[in-house]
């Protein structure tokens, strides 16, 4: 039953991943959960290229006049002004990998290493993630819940706090809320590890 509700929770957090509606809150959400309920699965690099905005990423410089074009002198015709290097620690929650920025690497530190991602990582959008950031809310950090209920269109109140009570069911059951309630309300459910597997 704990493995069961970890792979639901992985699930959840999932699918608020793909569109946070509050980044630096959920992220500071998702690195706790991590912590707390995943396991270490090693490390990955990322980089990050960031393209010339003089000759537009094709390292050509093209003046006014049509007949001249030159190597870019800003790039020097590698189209990428600056590359930046970022160390991700990898996160096993349930059926799912989440990943942890750690600290930005040089150039020289990272030319040892293997470069698993190339570019920032683009999710599959998923039609639920709203609900999942206000279920994540929900269940793990009140403030945040709060702040996207706050952000939601009217026309997206109800369905959120609607798919948010059947994801909190799905998760914990249907004593759920008798749960949520009895936690203080200082205290997150993160907090509070024997209450989430607890079965």
């Amino acid at each position: 039953m704990i493995d069961e509700r970890v792979n639901r929770i992985a699930h959840v957090l999932w699918a608020a991943n793909t569109a946070p509606i509050l980044r630096m809150e959920f992220y500071c959400i998702k690195s706790t959960i991590c912590h707390r309920l995943g396991t270490d699965d090693g490390y990955d690099v990322q980089r990050i290229d960031h393209e010339c905005w003089t000759c537009g990423g094709d390292g050509i410089f093209h003046s006014f006049d049509a007949a001249f074009s030159d190597e870019c002198w800003k790039c020097c015709g590698t189209g990428v002004y600056s590359s930046l290097f970022v160390e991700l620690k990898r996160w096993k929650l349930g059926k799912h990998v989440f990943h942890e920025p750690i600290r930005r690497l040089s150039r020289i530190e990272a030319q040892p290493r293997n470069v698993n991602i190339r570019g920032k990582v683009q999710h599959a959008s998923c039609s639920w993630s709203q609900s999942a950031n206000v279920a994540i809310g929900r269940l793990f950090d009140r403030s945040y819940y709060w702040n996207c209920m706050g952000t939601l269109p009217d026309q997206r109140f109800g369905l959120a706090l609607r798919q948010c009570e059947a994801l909190s069911r799905w998760i914990f059951g249907e004593d759920w809320n008798r749960m949520y309630v009895n936690v203080p309300a200082a205290t997150t459910w993160l907090e509070r590890k024997e209450v989430i597997m607890s079965p």
